[in-house]
């Protein structure tokens, strides 16, 4: 993997770091950086241009990332209501 593909991939999930959420969520989010750090890869090897690698990885990320983040709302909601 390159450092092109592996920056790449870390600034597409990087709007999630600020995000406390359970160790579970991380691990999945680090597999999804890795799984796109491959894509970006194997798009930049098959002479894609770096900007055309990241909005596409940008594009393919922003579904799971809102996805990602109205679990953890939900969690959050969850948690809050058993404290309550």
């Amino acid at each position: 993997m390159s450092q092109i593909a592996a920056g790449l991939a870390a600034k597409t999930i990087a709007p999630l770091a600020s995000i406390q959420m359970p160790a579970a969520l991380a691990a999945s989010i680090l597999q999804h950086e890795r799984n796109l750090a491959d894509l970006a890869t194997a798009l930049l090897g098959n002479g894609c241009d770096e900007a055309t690698v990241a909005a596409s990885l940008a594009t393919m990320f922003d579904s799971y990332r809102k996805q990602l983040t109205a679990v953890i709302v939900r969690l959050k909601e969850d948690a809050d209501a058993l404290g309550a």
